[in-house]
């Protein structure tokens, strides 16, 4: 027998003598791997599914409505008996909501306003009610956030609808009347308007609306003749008590638009305000040869000579 062949035996001899002698060791045990832990579990038919994230060790939900769209949802539980109580709760919560129309999430009313103020200044940007949309806004910034911001619109009661009527006549310390009303109650539909657009809200949820009764306007009482000589005789020394220059100027503007208002009968505001140099020119009545400036304004009244 060659030499090789005798070693190649020696040495499985002396394998054999040493594996008889030391007690096998589980290769499992060996490689420190321990029983799988299940991280998906199924619930209602499929339509419920918790499952574990592989960086987290707090179990998720995902479940499926009429839409057939999945909600993830975390349950803020590591305990497997927890989770899947918390996950059933959520379901049937969330189908109690699609069934009453109600929506999935819940949005505050502040949210929903100040969405609803960029839409506006969007239209304002291109020209749409700017004067309407603008008083929108303030009646927002003003009432409607201040008192219903903190509140989800599905919270807003009757009940809450006569507080916030209450305290916005107390801020305003006076009744308001019915063209402010009308006011505020368009502003307040508008938010409602785009929560339901947005998906925020069904349409089939009876949110409470503002009021819009009030006590009926008055005009204005007109300036007196003798009022009015007071007004423009005090206004040059008025713009001259100004500190600064630019002051001085911004009196000075201001002292010609009013006497712009009172020549003319134009109203501030809309008329006055979009008024450009393309609606001025002068006129010459053909008959007396007086020359006149004719100015066209955009509003209730027409061309104004």
């Amino acid at each position: 027998m060659k030499q090789t062949q005798i070693g190649f035996l020696q040495l499985a001899h002396n394998l054999q003598t040493s594996t008889d002698q030391i007690t096998p060791e589980p290769l499992i045990k060996k490689l420190h791997i321990t029983a799988r832990k299940e991280t998906t579990h199924h619930m209602r038919d499929g339509e419920v599914v918790l499952y574990l994230r592989p960086d987290s060790k707090v179990w998720q939900v995902r479940y499926k409505l009429f839409d057939r769209k999945w909600r993830c949802v975390s349950t803020r539980h590591r305990q497997l008996e927890w989770a899947k109580k918390v996950a059933v709760e959520m379901y049937d919560r969330a189908r109690f909501r699609e069934e009453e129309g109600l929506p999935q999430k819940s949005v505050r009313f502040a949210s929903l306003a100040n969405e609803c103020i960029r839409v506006l200044k969007v239209e304002i940007e291109r020209g749409i009610r700017a004067n309407t949309n603008m008083d929108y806004i303030r009646a927002m910034n003003n009432y409607l956030i201040p008192f219903f911001g903190k509140m989800n619109l599905t919270n807003i009661t009757p009940q809450k609808v006569a507080e916030y009527e209450a305290w916005r006549n107390l801020k305003m310390k006076r009744i308001p009347i019915s063209s402010t009303l009308a006011n505020h109650s368009s502003a307040y539909n508008r938010i409602i308007d785009l929560a339901i657009q947005q998906g925020w809200l069904s349409d089939k949820v009876g949110i409470p609306r503002l009021s819009r009764k009030g006590k009926k306007g008055s005009a204005r009482p007109a300036f007196t003749q003798d009022e009015l000589t007071k007004l423009l005789d005090y206004m040059p020394k008025w713009c001259l008590m100004a500190e600064r220059k630019n002051h001085i100027e911004m009196r000075q503007l201001l002292r010609d638009y009013v006497e712009l208002l009172l020549t003319t009968g134009m109203r501030s505001g809309r008329e006055s305000m979009n008024m450009k140099w393309k609606h001025i020119e002068w006129y010459s009545d053909g008959k007396t040869d007086v020359r006149y400036l004719r100015i066209w304004v955009s509003g209730k009244t027409g061309g104004v000579g």
